[in-house]
């Protein structure tokens, strides 16, 4: 997904093809989430939203609808998989692959949120396309994916900047998130698994 937004060209192709990219994350994110049922079916019904109102085509009308759809549900699909993650005693592959997961969604998370903020308040941010006109603002995702995971990395290259006092507030508390995260997750999973050698030395 991430290669895709990087390599797509702006045009009626690019936005039909990452649109087919995206989709098949929220199918990914779908999938990791299957086994519990009621869990499923809520997913099931936002990935439905999501498609009608985000499918490239669909009036400008029905795209801040489409935003809040997929901003629920990767927020649905992070909570998720963080609580199966803080539920786990044994720290295995499919442990460190649902903390990876986490992190990947809380960068997709902002970047739909920074997209929101950008299309009702243009001029929230340097450096970005004018969410004027429709396929103006089906290039405004593709341009916040790449700052959110620049903020939640911290790396701030400042070729896009928060003008607004909103965009600041928002860079600021993903930035601190993206922080606290790495460095609460990697201890718990370190304290999980060093517990859990203490405890298997104890055993033998």
């Amino acid at each position: 997904m991430f290669l895709a937004n990087s390599f797509f060209r702006p045009g009626p192709w690019a936005r039909w093809g990452l649109w087919l990219v995206f989709l098949v994350a929220y199918a990914g994110g779908l999938r990791a989430i299957i086994e519990h049922r009621r869990v499923t079916l809520v997913g099931v019904v936002l990935t439905a939203v999501i498609v009608v109102l985000r499918t490239p085509g669909v009036t400008a009308h029905w795209r801040m609808p489409g935003d809040i759809a997929a901003l629920v549900f990767l927020t649905f699909l992070a909570g998720s998989v963080f609580a199966d993650v803080i539920r786990t005693r044994d720290v295995t592959i499919d442990t460190v692959f649902g903390a990876c997961t986490v992190y990947l969604t809380l960068g997709l998370l902002w970047a739909v949120i920074y997209t929101m903020l950008e299309a009702t308040h243009p001029g929230s941010f340097n450096s970005v396309t004018h969410a004027g006109d429709l396929a103006s603002r089906d290039e405004l995702l593709p341009q916040f994916v790449y700052y959110s995971f620049i903020t939640l990395a911290t790396v701030g290259y400042g070729d896009i900047t928060p003008v607004s006092q909103e965009a600041r507030g928002l860079a600021m508390l993903e930035a601190i998130l993206g922080q606290l995260y790495i460095a609460i997750m990697i201890a718990r999973l370190v304290g999980l698994q060093v517990a859990r050698g203490l405890q298997d030395r104890t055993r033998s």
